[in-house]
């Protein structure tokens, strides 16, 4: 089976960019829509960041030509989490299976 196969979220993307005008502002526009992800908890405990709020970390699959980059948000319905590292993987074997694997974080 290919990995596709598992992706059973339709996820967007958002990425921080300059408004422009000379102005230091930066607001979160759309990046990516519909990509087909799958999510699934990294680890069931608690984390920190710089000890000031508690985050759940997660895993994301998706395909190898997203365009998602560290700091990115990614929004699955009502949940926000933020992109914290990522690689390409084929943990499967064959071409056809090559995949992006994210390490994303949503707070608590």
């Amino acid at each position: 089976m290919a990995i596709t196969g598992f992706f059973n979220r339709t996820i967007l993307t958002k990425r921080l960019t300059g408004v422009g005008g000379g102005s230091n502002r930066q607001t979160w526009q759309t990046n990516l829509v519909d990509i087909p992800a799958a999510i699934h908890p990294a680890n069931p405990e608690l984390f920190t960041v710089q000890d000031s709020a508690f985050y759940n970390q997660f895993k994301m699959f998706c395909g190898k030509t997203n365009d998602i980059e560290i700091g990115d948000q990614v929004i699955d319905g009502s949940d926000i989490y933020s992109v914290l590292g990522k690689a390409l993987f084929d943990d499967f074997g064959g071409r056809n299976n090559e995949h992006m694997r994210l390490t994303i974080m949503k707070g608590q």
